[in-house]
């Protein structure tokens, strides 16, 4: 009993470090092999793929957030990805995301100078 009390705190402490593995992103690399254009289910195939030599086991290829932003003449739908490459700090702040920007199911631009500039060409207001 006295041993696997004091082996509890180790396999404690493990689990966090694997969590903390889990969050190391690749999504950096695959989002330099993006273009404009792509269908929604390539790109989101794309972002699930790992690159070659990565040590990661698995990682969950969903967004870690998705909103759908509508103007007066379009509606835009936007998947955040974690791209974050600071040490991992147990926080996920917009910083650490890369929006990608979908209209009609097509790609059509990523990142934040992209997100604020199309939601000002389409008049969309707030967030």
């Amino acid at each position: 009993m006295k041993k696997i009390l004091t082996i509890l705190p180790f396999l404690a402490l493990a689990g966090c470090v694997s969590f903390v593995g889990f969050r190391q992103p690749f999504f950096s690399e695959n989002i330099s092999r993006l273009s404009e254009g792509m269908a929604k289910n390539e790109v989101l195939k794309l972002m699930s793929e790992r690159p070659e030599g990565t040590k990661l086991k698995w990682i969950s290829p969903i967004p870690l957030k998705d909103e759908t932003l509508s103007g007066e003449d379009a509606a835009i739908e936007i998947l955040y990805y974690y791209t974050g490459t600071e040490s991992w700090d147990g926080v996920i702040t917009s910083d650490k995301m890369t929006p990608l920007v979908f209209e009609k199911e097509k790609l059509i631009g990523w990142g934040w100078d992209f997100l604020n500039s199309i939601k000002e060409e389409y008049g969309i207001k707030g967030k």
